[in-house]
């Protein structure tokens, strides 16, 4: 019997890649030029996402970045620079640009992402052991998204802190 490879696509794949272009597809211009006058990185994730973020949590998106990429960095400060250069007034001109590099494309996508899962890296259904890094889940933009609708996990329902006060008998 011959069994082509036939290529599937899974869940989590066709949610990654729904979610990314959501996010490119929402962007609107100009509401976010590039401004270095804060942290570098919270700028850039800011002119990315189009979105007010707290350095907090870009600080932890970047943070497992990094540990995902150890050369994340390096090339986070490119693609900032190449923004800069050449003036570069919202993500929209960006994405339009001719010479925008795959290279500084697919660190961007990287930023995007962990900003729309609320994680870095790439999973690997059923494997133990993946390079995955949890960034957030309530502060992701696909949360806030559905947030009215979709319950936060865990035994509270709706609600945050159900654990601080003593379940009424």
């Amino acid at each position: 019997m011959n069994h082509a490879h036939i290529p599937t696509l899974s869940r989590r794949k066709f949610l990654f890649s729904s979610t990314v272009i959501t996010a490119y597809m929402m962007l609107s211009p100009s509401a976010f030029a590039l401004n270095i006058t804060e942290n570098r990185n919270v700028s850039l994730a800011k002119f990315l996402t189009n979105k007010p973020l707290d350095q907090a949590l870009v600080d932890r998106a970047f943070e497992a970045l990094i540990k995902v990429d150890p050369n994340f960095q390096k090339k986070a400060d490119a693609l900032c620079s190449y923004i800069k250069d050449q003036q570069f007034q919202s993500i929209e001109t960006l994405k339009k640009d001719a010479h925008f590099k795959k290279e500084h494309q697919t660190t961007a996508r990287s930023i995007i992402a962990v900003f729309y899962l609320g994680y870095a890296g790439t999973p690997i259904p059923q494997a133990a052991h993946d390079n995955v890094r949890f960034v957030t889940y309530t502060e992701i933009e696909t949360f806030k998204l559905t947030q009215k609708y979709t319950p936060i996990p865990g035994y509270s329902r709706w609600k945050t802190n159900y654990w601080a006060n003593l379940p009424t008998a």
